[in-house]
């Protein structure tokens, strides 16, 4: 089987969904123009994704994204709120700040507190007893939830270039048990864990998550390392996709502070890396071009992790 592409706009196809989704700054009129170029390559239902828990974003991410899914008509946008950790509203508790969000029309929660960064600046991980109360009620209810947590390990690794946590920061392997402390708190938490939990270079570890706990989902979203470490063992990770192709989405990260040429890059990386067979070819991405061998999902498969996968992780 060789397929160089996919199509987002096939008949048999029921929809097309991106996860991962973010619109910074408050500019409508930016934002309707990126969710116009998102749409244009062929998704029909998208979530936004807030980060405001993050001090170097605006505090009102959460207002404009729940703004955008009520006003933006080409897409069914769901909205991800982000806890405050920050100013007024970081005074809330956790618990009675995810009833409002509930309240006011959000669908989910995007948690970026355990990117390396927030971690360090927060001094806690989400595994501390303040977030507990929170995290029962978003068990209960099965509210979808969108995790950040750690990087790519060449961030530690000081012989890399790309090498950005010096001794400061915490390890991988204590973001790691962080999340997994919560997890084994509360065991069936309908969460995904972006830039798929950063273990393209770990096919046994992947595993061994899937099967430990069997409600946690990843995405795609790409790093510039992830499809490289797909493709030093393609034959496992295509196994992979294939046994657990009910729990991985399909996402980019795009978002409007991003020239729209990179977000149509990383709409057509994704899928030509599901796609295409495992034989090497060049695509770009994040402005260069690299090399890697496709997965070569199929067809089944590609319908549950572009678009039934979604619609089954945000639920109603």
């Amino acid at each position: 089987m060789k397929r160089d592409c996919i199509d987002p706009a096939a008949e048999e196809r029921q929809g097309f969904a991106d996860c991962h989704l973010h619109v910074h700054d408050g500019d409508r009129e930016g934002a309707m123009r990126f969710l116009d170029v998102v749409a244009d390559c062929g998704v029909t239902d998208a979530s936004i994704l807030c980060v405001n828990c993050w001090s170097i974003f605006s505090q009102e991410e959460n207002d404009w994204a729940l703004w955008l899914k009520n006003n933006y008509k080409r897409m069914e946008l769901t909205a991800f709120a982000s806890f405050y950790e920050h100013g007024e509203r970081a005074k809330l508790p956790y618990l009675l700040q995810l009833k409002g969000f509930l309240e006011s029309g959000f669908d989910g929660i995007k948690l970026l507190q355990m990117k390396p960064e927030v971690r360090k600046e927060l001094g806690k991980g989400i595994d501390h007893e303040s977030y507990d109360a929170a995290f029962d009620l978003l068990e209960e209810l099965g509210t979808p939830i969108l995790c950040h947590s750690g990087d790519p390990e060449e961030m530690w690794d000081k012989d890399s270039p790309a090498y950005a946590y010096d001794e400061s920061f915490p390890k991988s392997e204590d973001i790691y048990k962080e999340v997994f402390n919560r997890l084994d708190k509360n065991p069936r938490l309908n969460i995904c864990f972006a830039h798929f939990f950063f273990l393209s270079n770990f096919p046994q570890r992947a595993v061994e998550v899937m099967e430990k706990y069997p409600r946690v989902k990843f995405d795609l979203t790409p790093g510039w390392e992830m499809f490289l470490g797909f493709s030093k063992d393609i034959d496992t990770w295509h196994d992979f996709f294939e046994r657990y192709s009910d729990r991985i989405l399909f996402g980019t990260d795009s978002n409007n502070r991003k020239k729209p040429s990179l977000n149509l890059e990383l709409n057509q990386l994704v899928k030509g890396a599901l796609a295409h067979s495992k034989d090497e070819f060049d695509i770009a991405c994040y402005g260069r071009m690299i090399r890697i061998r496709g997965l070569e999902v199929s067809e089944d498969s590609l319908e549950k992790i572009c678009f039934l996968n979604y619609k089954a992780f945000i639920g109603r």
